[in-house]
């Protein structure tokens, strides 16, 4: 299946009024787009990506897309996308009211003809395309791909799924969970029974409410910290660099700190040791010491497993009349006998006998003052504080001139350490019996919403029902990990040999790719190698896929040397799927170039730019039939244009 992209427009927007025909000379596989600064190129390529999928905007969202000069401004504006899938072509149109600060969507596909209000897609496009999808086919590639190779986001382990379609057992296992929902609730009885079903349900819609609103903060956090990487890392560095510039105040620093360390470790040493010791019951005296002491003479007082005890029984049973004056007959002695093994059972006998032996040894250990732990740790405590204060007030007087940048970075590590915490920690808490619906922990939560699924079907008489999906659906799972592990494995093969390609010098090979890319022997590469590795990782996984994707890509050889440039456009000419991308001047003499020798210069080559006095006369001489024009926009479809054209303007 293949589906492609074949153009857009936009009217009344913060870029000129475009007309784009990408199929304009019959061949819509590959097209480079050059767009100076200030026409538009990111508002395009986020209209682009929202043109797929039901995209909410915000109104400070909104205000964003009004036309930047005010001699341009419209009350209303639109972008409108046109698609082909399978043959079929179909248009996304985005409208904007400006005057009212609100959007809405209007669709329409081939087989109903005309506009109509509302998003949709094709049918074969419905369950395939979704924001994450998009995201990766449509790539800005200084923020799109660093998050691949971040260990706090998962794009590189989302695009396996989705491109080798493992998401699809998803979707099985929803099925089989809705099956086990429906028959449950088919078969739910009335009376006392169902009023405890009533409570079970009530349960289980607040622990699955409670699933989606961590995910959302999972998916906010993740989206934070990836937002702020580059920010937070830069603003450190920056202040790294101005504490290590003076000398005096950075070497006062570096003995604090070394001193902190050691404070440190002396603190989490009296910790440690102070734990060790109270885990000796009887080694210390004070009022835990005697509580202990006295719950051990209770189980004396409780009856217990003693031989004393034992031979009193005996010797009753060898009398002939009981305490009470009866007669001992073989029933009543049966009736002894059954009681005392009752009372003094093997199993009780070892466990208590335990339990005083643990007592007995531990009162003979040595004793420890837990007074003197207590005040030692208080005051290690306390020379930890005092250091890190001190190195705290020799900061701020090493930075009292980058006092705003100080307090943003402090503040942006403060935030970023509870969501690391969130994501690293709170969410993958163990289920304790104690937990309810109210806990953080998604480990918990699935946990709690399995046992309220087996209670209700124990109560609704679905229990062989509930057990045979719950077989079915592990057995998926298990599948689809091993799917993941597999072909992530196989991936990560292909794209070193594309490595070895493309880096000829030095190449910086894939060790892994599980939830994010990771590199072998370094934590991240530069902003070239990087670029170069996620188009290598996205081009992998199109080639697997059973649709032929388009993929969008804006500057993806920046940061690249020559030959990486001309490397990188060797692979793009082997992609069978339609790629689009946005380049600036200094992409074209070993990149674009390249490429139109590659392929006969049989690939698109389009240049759009605001129009002004200076560029409408490089045009005059232009065939019309390669020209889209409007008021304030011009595009061009010619190579030679497109290498001549060299003009870049000022602004964003």
């Amino acid at each position: 299946m293949k589906f492609e992209l074949l153009g857009w427009k936009c009217e009344g927007l913060r870029c000129p009024d475009f007309n784009f025909e990408i199929d304009k000379s019959g061949n819509a596989t590959a097209t480079f787009l050059q767009m100076p600064n200030g026409t538009g190129k990111t508002t395009t390529l986020r209209l682009l990506k929202r043109s797929l999928y039901n995209h909410q905007f915000k109104s400070t969202e909104i205000d964003q897309y009004k036309a930047k000069l005010k001699k341009e401004y419209k009350d209303k504006g639109f972008f409108q996308a046109k698609y082909k899938i399978e043959g079929n072509i179909f248009y996304t149109q985005i409208n904007f009211e400006f005057d009212k600060n609100n959007f809405y969507y209007t669709s329409s596909l081939s087989e109903k003809g005309g506009f109509h209000k509302g998003f949709q897609l094709p049918e074969s496009l419905e369950n395939i395309i979704d924001q994450e999808l998009i995201d990766l086919l449509f790539v800005d590639l200084e923020i799109d791909v660093k998050p691949m190779f971040r260990n706090h986001q998962t794009g590189a382990q989302e695009a396996i799924r989705k491109f080798c379609k493992i998401n699809l057992i998803d979707l099985l296992i929803k099925d089989f969970d809705d099956f086990k929902t429906k028959k449950r609730k088919e078969n739910a009885p009335s009376g006392n029974i169902s009023l405890q079903i009533d409570t079970e349900e009530t349960r289980f819609s607040k622990i699955v409410n409670k699933i989606e609103k961590l995910e959302k903060i999972k998916l906010d956090y993740k989206k934070y910290l990836n937002e702020t990487e580059d920010e937070f890392n830069e603003g450190k560095k920056q202040l790294n660099d101005i504490l290590e510039s003076n000398t005096v105040s950075n070497k006062k620093r570096k003995d604090l700190e070394l001193r902190r360390d050691e404070a440190k470790s002396n603190y989490n040493n009296l910790l440690k040791n102070n734990l060790e010791a109270i885990k000796n019951i009887g080694s210390y005296d004070g009022i835990l010491k005697n509580e202990i002491n006295d719950f051990v003479k209770a189980l004396d007082d409780m009856g217990l497993p003693e031989e004393e005890v034992r031979i009193f029984f005996k010797k009753i049973l060898e009398k002939k009349l009981c305490i009470c004056g009866e007669e001992l007959d073989h029933n009543k002695k049966s009736i002894i006998k059954e009681a005392m093994e009752s009372f003094i059972s093997d199993e009780e006998s070892r466990i208590i006998g335990r339990i005083k032996g643990t007592f007995d040894n531990t009162t003979r250990i040595e004793k420890n003052d837990l007074d003197k732990f207590s005040t030692d740790i208080q005051k290690q405590y306390s020379e930890v504080s005092r250091l890190e204060e001190n190195i705290e007030l020799l900061e701020k007087k090493s930075l009292k001139d980058n006092v705003d940048l100080s307090q943003k970075i402090k503040k942006l590590e403060e935030k970023r350490s509870l969501q690391k915490n969130f994501l690293e920690n709170i969410i993958n808490e163990r289920w304790k019996a104690k937990d309810t619906e109210e806990t953080d922990s998604l480990v918990s939560l699935h946990e709690q919403k399995l046992r309220v699924e087996k209670q209700l079907a124990t109560l609704s008489g679905t229990r062989e029902t509930e057990e045979q999906v719950i077989f079915l659906n592990n057995t998926l799972k298990n599948a689809m990990e091993k799917a993941m592990f597999e072909i992530s494995i196989q991936i990560t093969k292909e794209c070193n040999k594309k490595i070895d390609k493309m880096f000829v010098k030095n190449p910086i090979y894939i060790s892994s790719i599980e939830k994010n890319i990771v590199l072998d022997g370094q934590l991240e590469g530069s902003t070239g190698q990087e670029a170069r590795i996620g188009i290598i990782f996205l081009l992998t996984i199109l080639e697997r896929s059973s649709i032929e994707f388009p993929l969008i890509v804006d500057t993806p050889v920046k940061g690249m040397d020559n030959a990486a440039k001309r490397r990188t456009a060797q692979f793009i000419s082997d992609l069978k799927s339609q790629f689009l991308c946005f380049v600036i001047d200094s992409d074209k003499p070993h990149f674009t170039d390249e490429f139109h020798k590659l392929t006969n210069g049989e690939s698109n080559f389009i240049t759009a730019f605001r129009r002004s006095d200076e560029f409408d006369n490089l045009i005059l001489n232009q065939p019309k039939n390669l020209l889209e024009s409007s008021h304030n926009g011009q595009v061009v479809y010619q190579y030679p244009f497109f290498k001549e054209f060299t003009e870049e303007e000022d602004g964003n």
